[in-house]
């Protein structure tokens, strides 16, 4: 007769083995899972950081930037990039999203960004560069 973790096995034993592992698995799911806490999963925020460049990879600073859910088409956040044309984007949920980047006065700057999706708990980084002859005023 073997042993297994879950007691004996005999001939007709397979299948209460099987069944008790199907029984931890569910408990442990249970466990995991229980109170809303695979919703808090979903919760848990990350971050989008990047540079805003020229063409020729030159960082540009001091530009407005617009962190848009593609799902909804609602703007989540709005920042202005350092002088190096870094940014960090924190506690943004899960989603798809692309970047659109604006002169301090509200002009659009045309830019090449690609659509993006966040996944929880994860950073992203997302380069925009501005279209060739673009200067933001």
């Amino acid at each position: 007769m073997a042993v297994s973790w879950f007691g004996p096995i005999d001939n007709g034993g397979n299948v209460n083995v099987i069944l008790k592992a199907l029984i931890v698995v569910a408990g442990l799911l249970l466990l995991v899972c229980g109170a809303g806490s695979c919703d808090k999963i979903k919760q848990i925020k990350g971050m989008v950081s990047g540079r805003v460049q020229t063409p020729e990879g030159g960082g540009v600073g001091y530009v407005s930037l617009s962190l848009v859910n593609l799902d909804t088409g609602g703007e989540v956040d709005r920042m202005t990039a350092e002088d190096s044309g870094s940014f960090i984007f924190r506690d943004v949920e899960a989603g798809n999203y692309t970047i659109k980047i604006y002169t301090m006065t509200g002009d659009l700057i045309p830019s090449e960004v690609e659509d993006f999706r966040l996944t929880p708990g994860r950073t992203i980084n997302v380069d925009v560069i501005m279209t060739a002859g673009q200067t933001p005023e």
